[in-house]
């Protein structure tokens, strides 16, 4: 009787901690189940949904390129004249005499033979009328607008009139003169290139 107890006993427990265990082993997964859950992010809206919905809508930038060679063989007009023509202007009417007239030099690559003669005629004499060099004397030239008169790409032949401002400066500081005057400069096409054949500043 007594061992039918202690048997029935250890039955009885054996069932509880059974039962025990299976209660824990549903509770931790119960709570991982929930916790899972919770991790799972909310749907997104409000800015950071439309930013996104805009990348993923956005269509791609355009890409530009430059056909060096096609710009090249690319055929000049009266426009692109008129623009080579400011510049051209502005530093054919600058220099000093500290400078050695150095920007005649510079615009060399955009004269003919003609005005290249011309040119090392005119510095020459530039030169001889300067006298003493150690007092200051120069000239400022800004263009100011540019018409184009004349312009036959079959004759090869155009003519542009730059208004500029210039500035006139010697020893003096103070006494600088400005004045405004206008240039007509003459080009020519050469093997298909346009060059300044000669450049006239009007009379004052």
């Amino acid at each position: 009787m007594i061992n039918e107890n202690k048997k029935m006993g250890i039955f009885i427990v054996v069932i509880a901690i059974v039962l025990l265990a299976a209660m824990l082993i549903y509770t931790y997964g119960f709570k991982k189940n929930q916790n899972n859950a919770n991790n799972v992010p909310a749907a997104i809206t409000g800015p950071v949904k439309d930013l996104m919905a805009e990348a993923k809508n956005k269509q791609p930038a355009p890409t530009y390129s430059f056909d060096a060679q096609a710009e090249a063989n690319r055929q000049l007009g009266s426009e692109d004249l008129r623009k080579m023509a400011l510049p051209f202007a502005e530093r054919f009417g600058s220099f000093s005499n500290q400078s050695n007239y150095s920007n005649f030099e510079d615009l060399k690559i955009f004269m003919s033979d003609n005005m290249k003669t011309w040119s090392d005629s005119y510095v020459v004499d530039l030169k001889k009328s300067a006298g003493d060099t150690t007092v200051y004397y120069g000239i400022t030239t800004i263009a100011i607008s540019g018409e184009v008169q004349k312009f036959d790409d079959a004759a090869g032949q155009a003519q542009v009139l730059v208004s500029t401002q210039r500035r006139e400066l010697g020893a003096d500081s103070s006494a600088a003169k400005v004045f405004n005057q206008d240039i007509t400069l003459n080009f020519v096409k050469i093997k298909g290139e346009w060059k300044v054949d000669s450049a006239y500043w009007a009379k004052n």
